[in-house]
């Protein structure tokens, strides 16, 4: 693995600062010193605390926001998630009081994604409950200005999953009842 720092001028505030690069692989040195080179010459434009303070204003801009979403269908069955964004910060407290969990634990927006990514969600606040429409409801009454549930489409392949997977479930326990 190949480490540098670039040192940059942020254009909000005008000071500099240091971002340390890294690249991995064959050719990596090159790469590095190209990276660098852009970084210096206004690739990386923001220093931290600048891009820290412009993403809760964009937060906070955008208010808190709700995505209900389905479980797997076949490892938790039944269970809906309201995964929290926007100005969670805000609301953080409230958030903890109604029983949401500061996690990666939660079901990508679109179920193939989840089998095709290869890296893990990023933390949010999340809730668990088996009910999508109470599950809105504590959502708005938290503050969240937009609730978006799961289409019809999705909700109704959610539910055949779910009630063949318990199908599948009763047939093979009352098979090895006997």
């Amino acid at each position: 693995m190949s480490k540098g720092t670039a040192n940059c001028t942020c254009r909000t505030c005008g000071k500099n600062f240091c971002k340390t690069l890294y690249e991995t692989g064959a050719g990596a040195s090159k790469r590095l010193a190209d990276k660098i080179a852009w970084a210096e010459n206004g690739g990386i434009t923001e220093c931290p605390e600048c891009y820290k303070a412009r993403k809760r204003a964009e937060e906070k801009a955008e208010g808190l926001t709700c995505e209900i979403r389905l479980g797997n269908a076949a490892t938790a069955p039944g269970k809906v998630y309201a995964v929290f964004g926007g100005d969670t910060y805000t609301h953080k407290d409230a958030l903890k009081a109604a029983g949401c969990h500061w996690t990666q634990n939660y079901p990508m927006q679109r179920p193939l994604m989840e089998i095709l990514s290869f890296s893990e969600p990023k933390h949010a606040w999340v809730m668990v409950s088996d009910d999508a429409e109470a599950l809105a409801d504590q959502a708005r009454e938290l503050g969240a200005v937009k609730v978006t549930l799961p289409s019809e489409t999705d909700l109704a392949i959610w539910v055949g999953l779910v009630r063949a997977g318990n199908e599948v479930k009763t047939s093979t326990e009352a098979h090895n009842d006997h």
